[in-house]
């Protein structure tokens, strides 16, 4: 059977050609620390105020799609920051929203800061509709100059017992996980601050933030994103699981995520994304503050990611997850376009590759690699090595790389080549230690 490769999204030259002073032309563009939430029939995705403040004024932005691939640019949520956090933190804007529902209340968090430091809060809205309109409920935590948390970057979670948890945190000690009440959505239980579940050695400035719990049922884990390093250059994704929603988190090495002792602090966590270079491209700098969407158990990772050209223009990007038969997930090197699961035949990845390593301590732009997949399981190129089809979309992928042989596992899809606007195939895998591969056919 031929393969069912995707349409051209008609979003592209939209995209590339906004019109900044035309906000309902703006799609993707401008979405920071994005959060998705569906509701009925539509993805809603709510972000950080834009940095365009000449254009808007600080607030909330929402956005809607019916397909995750074209995005409408609906408004602003509120349109200042909330009385009480700005009496709190005298804050310009509003950080790292986030929507839960709960029976048939809309909770929307979102935080307030001084800049750098951690005299913040966390505050929360209330709903009947995802549309609003939104009453102020006050104050859920917050933190001030003296404290070695920072109250920011709220991540709400049910856990599969039904009990509703909040995880935030940045920099400093890292990332707490609380209790809260369902009925209020405020901390169950008073003067409590969370426990610890993430931090990072002061070695590299404490860099970690952007917290992301989801639960996958097949493997019945918790698995955590995290954010690393600096928000404006080498911002990437690192992912831990746990049998508890309260941790331990550990990467694919067993390492915790609380392990601040390590050699390399940089060798924390299964990197899943970082800066990038695909030909035909001027790369990705600093994909980073996600959140998962779990669409009747299809995955995707939602983050935002800024154009190396120019470091302040960052969009809004969706890409499928994939899960390694270890129960790892692994995301695609191409933004989702509505491709379909489908099996992948040993002829249809014949031909010339880019492939990149997304190396665990280089985390600002790593380019492609050219290679060719030949017939008799063998790979020519940059790097030489031999490649085995397992089963369906399964791939293992042995690359000699400075001499050593690096074994990767991991899957194939179709997908639209975004830098070549045209279809393509896709690997995307993993090695034993928690280095990610990322492959694309180019002919």
């Amino acid at each position: 059977m031929k393969l069912k490769y995707p349409n051209e999204p008609k979003v592209r030259e939209v995209e590339l050609n906004f019109n900044k002073n035309d906000l309902d032309l703006w799609g993707t563009f401008g979405a920071h620390d994005p959060s998705i939430f569906k509701d009925n029939d539509f993805y809603y995705v709510f972000s950080t105020d834009v940095l365009e403040k000449d254009l808007i004024n600080p607030a909330i932005q929402m956005r809607k799609s019916k397909d995750l691939i074209n995005w409408e640019y609906v408004g602003n949520v509120v349109n200042k920051v909330p009385l009480i956090a700005y009496e709190w933190t005298r804050a310009d804007g509003i950080w790292a929203p986030e929507v839960i529902k709960v029976e048939n209340k809309y909770y929307l968090y979102y935080c307030a800061s001084v800049f750098g430091k951690t005299r913040s809060c966390i505050g929360l809205l209330e709903s009947d509709s995802i549309n609003g309109p939104w009453k102020d409920n006050g104050i859920v935590i917050k933190t001030d100059f003296k404290d070695n948390r920072n109250a920011i970057d709220p991540n709400l979670i049910l856990d599969k017992e039904g009990r509703l948890w909040m995880a935030y945190g940045s920099f400093w000690n890292g990332i707490y996980i609380l209790e809260l009440n369902r009925d209020t959505g405020k901390p169950k239980f008073k003067n409590d601050f969370g426990k610890q579940i993430a931090c990072r050695s002061h070695l590299v400035d404490g860099a970690i933030e952007g917290a992301y719990i989801t639960y996958n049922s097949i493997f019945n884990k918790y698995y955590l994103f995290v954010s690393y390093d600096s928000l404006f250059s080498d911002y990437n994704i690192r992912v831990g699981r746990s049998d508890s929603i309260e941790g331990p988190y550990v990467d694919i090495n067993g390492v915790e995520f609380t392990n601040i002792n390590v050699e390399n602090p940089n060798y924390v966590g299964n990197k899943i994304i970082g800066g990038y270079r695909f030909k035909n491209s001027s790369g990705f700098i600093s994909p980073g503050h996600n959140s998962v969407l779990n669409d009747e158990e299809n995955y995707y990772l939602v983050h935002h990611i800024r154009n190396a050209e120019n470091h302040n223009k960052f969009y809004l990007n969706i890409r499928r997850i994939f899960w390694t038969d270890g129960g790892w997930p692994i995301v695609s090197p191409e933004r989702y376009a509505g491709e379909e699961y489908q099996e992948i035949k040993k002829c249809e990845i014949l031909g010339d590759w880019e492939i990149i390593i997304l190396y665990r301590d280089l985390n600002r732009i790593i380019d492609s690699k050219s290679i060719v997949i030949k017939d008799n399981n063998t790979i020519l190129g940059d790097f030489n090595g031999l490649w085995s089809l397992n089963q369906k979309d399964k791939i293992k992928i042995e690359l000699n790389i400075a001499n050593k042989k690096e074994v990767f596992s991991g899957n194939m899809s179709v997908a639209w080549d975004w830098e070549f606007n045209k279809p393509t195939i896709i690997i995307t895998a993993i090695n034993d230690i928690g280095i990610s591969l990322w492959g694309k056919r180019t002919n």
